[in-house]
């Protein structure tokens, strides 16, 4: 980079700018602040209505076979859990 008056080059340094600068406090401070503002915004009814909206838009994505694997995944993880806890106190809870 020059300065425009010596033509030296100088070495250009990139700087952090906006929420990478700022300390992780005052960016989660930040968030925070938004996220209330967002929720008198919204309110139950419109927490409620993006839930809904997010679901269904899943539920598009994975299609009938995309649940069959997750509910044969949840069901495999169930087990070995159980297997682990009966093997752990002698009994299944």
């Amino acid at each position: 980079m020059s300065d425009g008056t010596t033509g030296v080059v100088k070495e250009s340094r990139i700087k952090f700018r906006g929420f990478a600068s700022m300390p992780k406090g005052k960016v989660a401070a930040i968030a925070r602040a938004g996220g209330l503002a967002r929720a008198k915004q919204l309110g139950h009814v419109g927490y409620v209505e993006l839930g809904r909206r997010g679901g269904r838009k899943r539920s598009d994505q994975l299609t009938h076979y995309g649940f069959v694997e997750m509910g044969r995944k949840g069901g495999l993880s169930n087990s070995e859990r159980l297997r682990k806890i009966k093997a752990t106190t002698g009994k299944a809870s």
